[in-house]
């Protein structure tokens, strides 16, 4: 929806002086911020079509404007400007990665434990892990409409899909779909799976089996199930800062959706790629107004981790995008370097320093 500039500005200034302030947002301290004069009644205006359209809510009768999801999410996408990372806040981020050499085994808990220090919020941390390769799948016409597919690795861990289908699918098509998912699938490890080996399974299974085309999503969940991950978490009360979890029934929500690893897991790796910031509402996981989360990646080898940063829709957003983004990149050139400079006797770093753990 294109909204015109005098209507940009207004809600730019509601969103940053509610993001500030955490109260809602009168029509004379939007005033106060335009350099130009504006009536008090024409921002009234434009605040009402505002929240006619969407993009603002009015919690009180007689209280000013609050940002609704559709309003923040218009801000991020095209009003925010990102802070330039002050100088102070480069030379910590670096001190603090710097800090993570020493003991690379405990880096997942020393990244969210630097990121919640950074942003004042809550951190999550999604590790892929290695995991056992898969040994079979098998696919059964169950029942009527009804169909089952079994994932299985070699450690012996079963993942069951039950899909339900618009028409009968025979012990043939069940067959000729479970040949193929094992010709192409098995014997490997779950995160090794490419892109493209899921792209040749859609091929082959539109040629020889199309009816089957319908558990390719229960395929995809079934693998991403049997990988393995690891998920550290750290400034669960930081929350309490915040206003909007004085509530302690809204606190406690926020912290039980951090202790539910399996959830924040699915979360956390269904957010797309590169650094990205959304309102989180329509998970059964979070809060019921909902969430903000501002998520991005590195790489432990070839393996990719996915750090998350919890808090209210009233974080400071144009302040903590740069600081992940920089704190990020700085571990992802730690970690480049640990893996691929060697020492004397020829072994990565990273490797030696998972080697002295162990013993």
């Amino acid at each position: 929806m294109e909204l015109s500039e005098r209507k940009k500005r207004i809600l730019k200034a509601v969103i940053e002086l509610y993001i500030a302030t955490g109260e809602p947002v009168g029509s004379k301290n939007v005033q106060a911020v335009f350099p130009e004069e504006v009536s008090s009644a024409t921002i009234r205006s434009e605040m009402a079509a505002l929240e006619e359209m969407g993009f603002l809510t009015q919690p009180h009768t007689s209280a000013g404007r609050a940002p609704s999801v559709e309003g923040y999410r218009y801000f991020l996408r095209n009003l925010m400007m990102p802070a330039a990372l002050a100088e102070g806040d480069r030379k910590k981020i670096d001190g603090m990665v710097k800090e993570m050499t020493a003991n690379i085994p405990a880096l997942p808990k020393r990244i969210v434990t630097a990121a919640a220090e950074l942003t004042g919020c809550a951190a999550v941390n999604v590790s892929s892990v290695k995991t056992a390769p898969i040994s079979r799948f098998e696919t059964i016409a169950a029942a009527k409409n009804m169909t089952a597919l079994l994932a299985v690795n070699s450690a012996g861990t079963v993942k069951t899909k039950i899909v339900m289908n618009f028409s009968d699918i025979t012990a043939e098509s069940a067959a000729v779909f479970t040949r193929i998912l094992n010709t192409q699938m098995s014997l490997s490890a779950p995160e090794s799976i490419k892109k493209s080996t899921f792209e040749t399974v859609e091929r082959e299974v539109r040629k020889y089996c199309p009816e089957m085309m319908i558990m390719m999503p229960a395929v995809r969940e079934a693998i991403d199930e049997l990988k393995g991950y690891d998920v550290a978490v750290s400034g669960e009360t930081k929350v309490f800062s915040y206003p909007e979890f004085s509530d302690i029934s809204k606190a406690r929500a926020f912290i039980n959706m951090l202790n539910e690893e399996e959830k924040i897991t699915r979360l956390a790796l269904d957010l797309p790629e590169g650094i990205n910031i959304d309102i989180v509402t329509d998970s059964s996981l979070l809060p019921a107004e909902g969430m903000s989360v501002i998520s991005t990646a590195y790489k432990v080898g070839d393996l990719t981790s996915v750090l998350c940063v919890f808090g209210p829709k009233r974080m400071n957003y144009a302040d903590i995008k740069p600081k992940l983004g920089y704190f990020t990149g700085a571990v992802n050139d730690m970690i480049s370097r640990s893996f691929f400079e060697e020492n004397p006797d020829g072994k990565p770093r990273l490797a030696d320093a998972f080697e002295k753990d162990d013993n």
